[in-house]
């Protein structure tokens, strides 16, 4: 996706279909290829919006094979911390 807009209480932003799936177990699929390539045609993305998805995509399975965030544990730590700090309903 592109950056999020934020004008006053309301936040946009364009996803690009590119996303890169990830098991627990480390495994990865690139999953929306078809879309991705169908808009960026069909809404004419610039040659360097394409480039920078695809370095996106490129820095995401590196961090996943280094195991850096956020594919290091931390993101699940945090989500354990804010819901085990949730007021029960």
């Amino acid at each position: 996706a592109l950056p999020a807009v934020i004008e006053g209480a309301t936040i946009t932003f364009l996803d690009l279909d590119l996303d890169l799936a990830v098991t627990p177990a480390f495994e990865s699929e690139l999953l929306d290829e078809d879309e991705f390539t169908d808009r960026r045609h069909g809404r004419a993305y610039p040659a360097e919006l394409v480039e920078q998805a695809w370095a996106g995509i490129a820095l995401a399975r590196e961090a996943l094979l280094a195991r850096a965030f956020p594919f290091d544990g931390t993101p699940a730590v945090l989500l354990a911390r804010v819901l085990g700090s949730a007021p029960a309903v």
